[in-house]
């Protein structure tokens, strides 16, 4: 079984702040709590994805930070960029390791519609994302997709996770 996780990039700055949008000092700081939390919950990832847009990058980034993951592994794509497609990130997935855990580190539109392609739902299967926050699927199977809603973790929840008030 492969156990997926999407989480949206962590808050950042609006384009007229900064046109490379990176993350804002508040986002730094969910972004450390939501690494945090999943440590907490002793949750590992063999592969960890994101997008070529530096707020995703600087998210997987700490993420790998916090949890020990190797920085170098880290590994950019522009399958999870904003309106990429959620049948090529499927795909992809699909040829990978069955047995492992991913973190897919992505954007707005595009995670609420893979969400609802790996749920085997209609274009949107009513899954919101905030930033920083945590969804995992679990998927057993790929032809069709066989799979399992296990947990939808808001930035709060995961803030109070890590120890926070």
């Amino acid at each position: 079984m492969m156990e997926i996780y999407l989480m949206q990039h962590g808050l950042a700055l609006s384009a007229e702040e900064n046109a490379e949008r990176p993350l804002s000092e508040a986002g730094i700081q969910g972004i450390k709590a939501t690494g945090a939390a999943i440590k907490r919950q002793g949750i590992s990832f063999d592969l960890i994805l994101h997008s070529p847009e530096k707020r995703t990058r600087q998210t997987a980034a700490l993420i790998a930070e916090i949890i020990n993951f190797p920085y170098s592994d880290l590994t950019e794509t522009t399958l999870l960029l904003p309106q990429a497609s959620p049948e090529e990130v499927v795909d992809f997935l699909s040829r990978s390791k069955k047995d492992q855990a991913v973190l897919l580190v992505g954007h707005l539109p595009l995670l609420p519609i893979l969400a609802a392609r790996l749920l085997n739902e209609e274009a949107n299967a009513g899954i919101r994302f905030e930033n920083g926050g945590l969804c995992r699927i679990d998927v057993s199977a790929w032809s069709p997709v066989a799979s399992e809603l296990v947990c939808l973790l808001t930035p709060e929840q995961l803030h109070l996770m890590a120890g926070g008030r």
